[in-house]
């Protein structure tokens, strides 16, 4: 694998970025690339998935690794190292509350992160700085690390521009209902379908739903009025194609629990800049923004998503006006170019910071692998159990359906024994009785 410097890169400060996801992606875009740019910074890629691009950090001015990127450990212990031995502030950058993941998510029930946990915690409690994107998620994590710096989630106005809210006054007029959102998301949905059952069968053919990215929960897929359009493509063709699309009103349910409360009102920024009233959850993130009524509908039960759906459908008025507030809110307090200083302000703080590298800090590496290579064995044993586990089922159920066939035959067997003396019985009454017949004969 090649090595590289980001010393012959620039001489602007340079923040080099880890990350497990898509570079061109939203998490990458949102939490990294683009407030970093706005603060100032020039930001490379350090890494394509499992492939590093920079192994060298001599020059990095500032080091950051996101989310479940350690669950490369090896690559995650070697920048780790390279921090401490530089000097260089190493910040850990995470938005989800990884470590409760509700039993419904889809990440869960893959058991995608949970090979990737125990990488976290140990760039979690070893990183000088942690970046969260809510308040609710820092709370949580500050007994990892103390040193937690909320930066919130904000509108990337440079991708995102502000369509106007749309001004009509037939309140006959086909109204369509959008979403949008992973695979992930499918249990929020989940939560409203009777509400949206509901709305689809008083209004009929006047109302479209579209789901863009995740498919729609099965309940929704028969309806013709029902679309889904899958996604593709980075953040920025994403929003392009977004703020391409009509939409009359945007929906944002999160299922109730802690993981979710972690999250950030993102979709109702996003949502925003489309010109469109949204009905968001109530609670957490989005009573963060959303001003019951004015900007917007915060709906708890699921009458009160239904009421708030048929108050939008029936008033093309109030949609506009809150489309029109929404609008304002975002732009006074939620735009990415107005926040991003926030950015280098904590990544400064931490870098101005006296360090004083222990020899047991450097030697932390090999403890940690150490650690994380007896967790690896006991994954393997784990998925040696559970291999054995699923034979010893496949083979219960074999034995259980074998048993069930011979107890049929056994079944059949014993049917035809009782047929058989049945009609032996009665062939020896038919028997008897002739002989008695003849005997009476002969005495006549």
């Amino acid at each position: 694998m090649k090595k590289s410097s980001t010393s012959r890169i620039s001489l602007q400060e340079t923040v080099v970025c880890y990350t497990n996801d898509i570079w061109s992606g939203a998490l990458s875009e949102i939490r990294l690339k683009e407030p970093l740019k706005s603060a100032g910074f020039q930001v490379i890629q350090g890494n394509d998935y499992h492939n590093l691009l920079v192994e060298d950090l001599k020059g990095a001015d500032f080091v950051v690794v996101q989310r479940d990127f350690p669950r490369y450990v090896d690559h995650f212990l070697n920048i780790l190292r390279q921090t401490r031995e530089l000097k260089i502030p190493f910040i850990y950058e995470m938005d989800d509350f990884l470590f409760d993941l509700p039993e419904s998510h889809p990440d869960n029930q893959s058991g995608i992160f949970t090979d990737a946990l125990a990488p976290i915690l140990i760039a979690l409690s070893n990183a000088d700085l942690v970046t969260v994107s809510t308040e609710t998620l820092a709370g949580l994590l500050r007994p990892f690390n103390p040193n937690i710096v909320v930066l919130q989630n904000y509108l990337v106005d440079s991708y995102w521009h502000f369509n106007p809210p749309h001004r009509t006054d037939e309140a006959a007029k086909e109204v369509v209902i959008g979403y949008w959102g992973g695979h992930t998301h499918l249990p929020d949905l989940k939560m409203i379908v009777p509400a949206l059952t509901a709305i689809l069968s008083r209004y009929g053919p006047r109302i479209v739903l579209k789901f863009f990215g995740g498919k729609p929960p099965e309940e929704l897929q028969g309806y013709p009025i029902v679309e889904w359009h899958p996604t593709i493509g980075g953040y920025r063709e994403f929003s392009n194609s977004m703020l391409g699309e009509y939409f009359d009103i945007l929906i944002a349910p999160l299922e109730p629990g802690v993981f979710n409360q972690c999250k950030s009102p993102l979709k109702f920024l996003e949502y925003g800049a489309l010109g469109c009233p949204v009905v968001c959850s109530r609670g957490l993130p989005y009573s963060t923004v959303v001003e019951h009524g004015k900007n917007g509908f915060l709906a708890g039960s699921l009458d009160d998503w239904m009421l708030c759906l048929q108050t939008l459908i029936e008033s093309p008025a109030l949609r506009f006006e809150m489309a029109e507030k929404a609008q304002e809110t975002i732009k006074i307090d939620w735009l990415l170019s107005g926040h991003a200083q926030k950015w280098a302000e904590a990544y400064h703080a931490e870098a101005g910071k006296k360090r004083v590298i222990s020899d047991d800090i450097i030697r932390q590496d090999s403890i940690w692998k150490k650690v994380l290579v007896q967790n690896s064995q006991k994954f393997e044993q784990v998925g040696i159990l559970q291999a054995r586990l699923a034979e010893n089922d496949r083979v219960l159920a074999e034995t259980s359906r074998l048993l069930e066939e011979k107890n049929k035959n056994i079944a059949m067997i014993k049917k035809n024994i009782v047929a058989y003396m049945l009609n032996r019985f009665l062939n020896r009454i038919k028997q008897r009785k002739s002989k008695t017949d003849i005997e009476h004969m002969r005495k006549l």
